[in-house]
């Protein structure tokens, strides 16, 4: 699998790795400069995880294997926007949410390979019901936060890095799973906009059937066309890092906006900041 390793034989400095990140950027805006209409400043969009071994699985694939016991190799669309269907009478009756009652999966139409309801999904991915997008955030201290808030202190963190387009055409042979990016411009939970998030999906169509499948199939098959980085973050600089952040308002409190992070955020505040 051809990904973009920083920091695999010894883990990067929080100010290390702000540094390399900026010279990066620095580097991509001259060369789209000089190569204007290219594409190559094309952004990157950011996923924290609290665990550098980690591997980028969805909240799918994790409840499958845990509660039903497999590793997920791929997932019927179809079949799983008939689950989708059946708790959209819950929630339009439980919360002030109205989602689409009509959707009929068998009917979906996904040779645009673009996902209906993805409201619904987005909705459902921040609230807990198991989805195949991975949340990724277009902010690094965002995706940052999320690695470190939530580690334990002796773990090194990664951050991954994910970039559609690099100036060349993607290709995808019938049968190879690819991943997109969807997402940015949404109606959905307010979280969505405070996290400034984004999401991933991978398909795969196999004949006249479309597919969810793991993200790392799509890398080890068809690595050129996915560009992925992957920073692994000392455990050290854990307090620095959340101490930057918190500086720059990204707290539970912003991330999140509900009582309870505002009591996180507080408890961070008071306890460790102000020791």
């Amino acid at each position: 699998m051809a990904i973009e390793i920083e920091g695999e034989k010894q883990p990067l400095g929080w100010d290390d790795c702000l540094s390399m990140l900026k010279s990066e950027e620095a580097a991509a805006k001259k060369q789209q400069d000089e190569n204007p209409g290219s594409g190559v400043y094309w952004p990157w969009i950011y996923r924290g995880q609290s665990n550098a071994l980690w591997p980028l699985q969805t909240s799918l694939e994790r409840y499958i294997k845990t509660e039903i016991g497999y590793d997920l190799e791929r997932f019927n669309i179809k079949e799983y926007y008939r689950y989708l269907t059946r708790i959209i009478p819950a929630i339009n009756s439980l919360t002030s949410h109205k989602f689409n009652n009509d959707l009929i999966p068998d009917f979906i139409d996904l040779e645009e390979r673009e996902l209906p309801e993805i409201e619904l999904l987005c909705y459902a991915r921040h609230h807990g019901f198991p989805t195949p997008l991975l949340d990724w955030s277009r902010s690094f201290y965002v995706a940052a936060f999320f690695a470190y808030s939530t580690s334990n202190r002796d773990t090194d963190v990664a951050i991954w890095a994910f970039r559609e387009w690099d100036g060349h055409h993607r290709t995808q042979n019938l049968g190879d799973p690819m991943i997109t990016a969807i997402g940015s411009y949404i109606e959905t939970h307010p979280r969505h906009y405070r996290q400034q998030s984004t999401y991933t999906v991978c398909m795969m169509q196999d004949e006249e059937t479309f597919f969810f499948s793991p993200h790392d199939d799509a890398m080890s098959i068809n690595p050129s066309d996915h560009r992925m980085r992957k920073y692994i973050l000392s455990a050290k600089d854990r307090e620095k890092a959340l101490k930057d952040l918190h500086s720059m308002n990204i707290t539970d409190y912003s991330i999140y906006g509900s009582e309870e992070s505002l009591m996180r955020m507080l408890a961070y505040q008071e306890i460790v900041l102000n020791r």
